[in-house]
């Protein structure tokens, strides 16, 4: 038994799989708008061709409308196709037949000859109806020679993120123009399903686009593990011959890996959705973790996601997990459950491991301290909000003496040789600076009633704290 034969039909996105390392390919019908390839019946046919029509074979498909002829001398087994290209391709029209305005076309002697005649027209922006004759042109055609089973439709988008490294990057093209692509290829796409019920392939929608060092960016190129999903598709649809028309393949392993890969280009631009089922409780759990553990046990959370759990408790009860991912895991138990006062549990790991957890603490400590007077919470940020934190807990335990020792530390800290001139001129002889021993009562009383605006931490400790702890002194 030979090679199985494909015949693609649509962009570049196509080309780039490399199919033809596995099968035999024909890709004269590459590169063109599927519009274009069918043409109109009562149009002049074309008379001039010149060598450069000739030596491309999809320019010669294009200008000949030559895509039943090439299926007749070449069908293939299957036909792969996509509407990417066709969705977003620019056409011109010369003797009431569309043609796509690729370089080469623009540089061909027919398009020369006829250029004073010509029209055109931006796929996006003609309504449904001009271009509906063309495409079922093309559609009936397809129906001639390949039944169901033999099509395989890959669906496809224009990316708004592309893959640079272990980072995304935004693409910079106008947000209208992306959304008028995506919404014109879904029209296409839904069209051609309705009129065919071909295979459809669905992974594309949760890739990214890819960055190519010598073209540099554009539409029809995808990351590699996005290409490698595609082949994946095509390969089991042509062995398998799978009873569901509606083939994703993207397995849920290889989702969490993505994700611990792009973890923090993920967060910082909003795209959990393309990764994080809200409604699932395995889903929304990985969110709260780090790249680190993501990537080490995304097999592990693939295996919990297809008996999912509905709390942390069941799943700690069910599973046994490393010591790793176990203390992460009760971590977040307690930041959900607000429970600060458990000794047992190392909430330093929180800030170290940067477990995405973090904004819930910030708002839990910023309600916190919103009770003490003259504070203001907008001063607990990221950066210090470990240290907030600590002291939060320190409250709630009321180690007023590691509070006492914290606020003579930033005293230390900040103090200078002006400040502490400022200080002794002012003659207020009702406290004495703190002395060497560090005698951490007689520093945070010292610090509560020198009120300073020259000396910040000063003002801050005492005015925020001293309410709470002066009493206690």
């Amino acid at each position: 038994m030979g090679r199985v034969k494909l015949r693609l039909h649509g962009s570049e996105m196509l080309a780039s799989l490399n199919l033809h390392e596995s099968y035999d390919v024909y890709t004269d019908s590459l590169w063109t708008s599927l519009f274009t390839i069918v043409g109109n019946e009562k149009a002049e046919p074309v008379t001039n061709i010149d060598y450069l029509m000739i030596s491309q074979k999809f320019l010669r498909t294009d200008i000949l409308k030559s895509a039943e002829k090439n299926i007749k001398s070449g069908k293939g087994d299957y036909l792969v196709v996509d509407m990417l290209n066709t969705a977003y391709a620019k056409m011109i029209e010369i003797n009431n037949q569309l043609y796509t305005m690729s370089p080469v076309f623009l540089k061909s002697q027919y398009f020369k000859i006829n250029k004073s005649n010509a029209r055109y027209h931006d796929c996006l922006y003609m309504d449904f109806n001009e271009i509906k004759p063309y495409f079922d042109a093309y559609i009936n055609m397809i129906k001639k020679y390949y039944s169901s089973d033999r099509i395989i439709l890959v669906r496809t988008c224009y990316p708004e993120y592309y893959v640079y490294g272990n980072q995304i990057r935004p693409w910079n093209v106008s947000g209208n123009r992306r959304e008028k692509i995506n919404d014109m290829v879904k029209l296409l796409e839904n069209y051609f399903i309705k009129a065919l019920n071909p295979y459809v392939i669905g992974c594309v929608r949760y890739y990214y686009g890819g960055f190519d060092a010598k073209k540099g960016l554009f539409a029809a190129n995808y990351e590699e593990e996005c290409k490698n999903a595609v082949k994946r598709s095509i390969r089991y649809i042509i062995n398998k011959k799978p009873a569901s028309k509606v083939i994703y393949g993207y397995p849920l392993i290889r989702k969490y890996q993505r994700f611990g890969k792009f973890y923090d280009s993920i967060l910082f631009f909003h795209e959990e959705n393309l990764f994080i089922n809200p409604k699932s409780f395995t889903d929304n759990l990985i969110l709260k973790l780090n790249r680190r553990l993501i990537l080490r046990y995304a097999e592990k959370f693939a295996e919990i996601r297809r008996d999912e759990p509905k709390s942390i408790d069941e799943l700690l009860e069910r599973e046994k997990l490393p010591i790793d991912l176990r203390t992460a895991l009760l971590l977040i138990k307690a930041v959900e459950k607000k429970n600060y006062l458990n000794k047992m549990l190392p909430y330093e790991r929180i800030f170290t491991d940067k477990l995405n957890i973090r904004n819930d603490i910030l708002d839990d400590v910023r309600i916190y301290f919103s009770k003490f007077d003259n504070f203001d919470t907008n001063s607990v940020t990221m950066k210090n909000l470990q240290e907030y934190f600590d002291l939060m807990r320190l409250f709630m335990f009321e180690n007023y003496n590691e509070i006492c020792r914290l606020g003579y530390e930033k005293y230390e800290m900040n103090k200078n040789i002006s400040t502490v001139k400022k200080f002794s001129l002012a003659k207020q002889n009702t406290v004495s600076e703190p002395k060497k021993e560090h005698n951490y009562y007689e520093a945070a009383r010292y610090l509560i009633l020198k009120q300073s605006e020259d000396f910040t931490e000063a003002d801050f400790w005492g005015s925020a704290f001293g309410s709470e702890i002066l009493d206690k002194l």
